[in-house]
């Protein structure tokens, strides 16, 4: 093989890419987080209103607890106080939103200005970049998720946190950050060709909210079947599940009552395969298209 091929070869997508060692791939993934880290940093202000954006929504949710039934709410297997169950709700469904937006806007972004294809033409894959982009929106969104759960024990709120079932929290976050950053990826695939997105993701938002049980128990949707069985169709709805009965019912994750959201969780676990295949495949057709660097 000449030079020239030789060189052609090094630049051709995905080329040299299998051989770099484990190490350095970790390293370009938190190079990526860093550089987010840095940038977002020198916002203090964006910063500062994220504080007060948690507050107002903990103490929100926390007088309108003093008008729902507590009676009805234990009666469904979530003890008596709607703050707690509006609490974690409220806290991980931020959390997942957030992070899974924040990977197809930053996409958007980085082609809006012009530097996603200056990216691509380094020796970091898109795989790798967009994991980095991925850690860094869940690492980030981490804030939201704790500063509630904590606003919301200082003014009383009884949710459960001991040294028994935290291991079993971090573990519920850790699994649905993986679950939804899949589908956080499949945003960011569909943005390389389509740009605008947001209207499926105004959509997705509100079917998170509305289907997820967020601020009432999915069980009511039991009435309405079609609806019911949808709310089950969504990981969200497992992993809420799955926290709620560990931080309010204080049931352990192995328990039975809680094992099938875990389990009905796992079967989700194909997205993260699918979600890198997608994204592969809208990267070559943009590229055919020429449309990598327009919007």
């Amino acid at each position: 093989m000449s030079n020239t091929e030789n060189l052609l070869d090094a630049f051709r997508y995905g080329r040299g890419l299998e051989k770099q060692s484990l190490k350095l791939k970790i390293h370009r993934v938190f190079g990526v987080v860093w550089a987010q880290m840095k940038i977002l940093l020198n916002y203090k202000m964006q910063f500062f209103l994220e504080v007060i954006d948690i507050i107002l929504n903990v103490l929100i949710y926390y007088f309108i607890g003093f008008l729902v039934s507590g009676d009805e709410l234990a009666k469904l297997g979530y003890r008596t106080s709607y703050q707690a169950f509006a609490l974690v709700g409220i806290a991980l469904s931020r959390y997942i939103w957030t992070s899974i937006s924040r990977i197809s806007r930053r996409m958007q972004r980085e082609i809006s200005i012009g530097t996603f294809e200056s990216i691509l033409v380094t020796n970091t894959s898109i795989d790798l970049w967009i994991i980095g982009q991925a850690l860094f929106g869940f690492l980030w969104s981490s804030l939201w998720f704790v500063g509630t759960l904590v606003s919301g024990i200082l003014i009383g709120i009884p949710i459960i946190i001991t040294v028994y079932n935290l291991p079993q929290i971090i573990f519920i976050v850790l699994f649905s950050v993986l679950v939804h950053a899949s589908i956080g990826i499949l945003f960011a695939a569909i943005a390389i060709l389509y740009k605008q997105i947001e209207t499926v993701l105004f959509v997705f938002s509100t079917t998170i909210e509305f289907l997820g049980g967020v601020v009432y128990p999915i069980a009511i949707l039991r009435k309405y079947q079609p609806l019911y069985y949808l709310s089950l169709m969504i990981p969200f709805t497992h992993s809420l599940e799955l926290m709620r009965k560990v931080m309010i019912s204080g049931i352990n994750i192995w328990d039975p009552a809680a094992s099938i959201n875990l389990i009905a969780l796992s079967l989700f676990l194909p997205l993260v395969w699918l979600s890198f295949k997608v994204l592969n495949y809208y990267y070559e057709e943009a590229r055919k298209l020429g449309e990598i660097s327009s919007y």
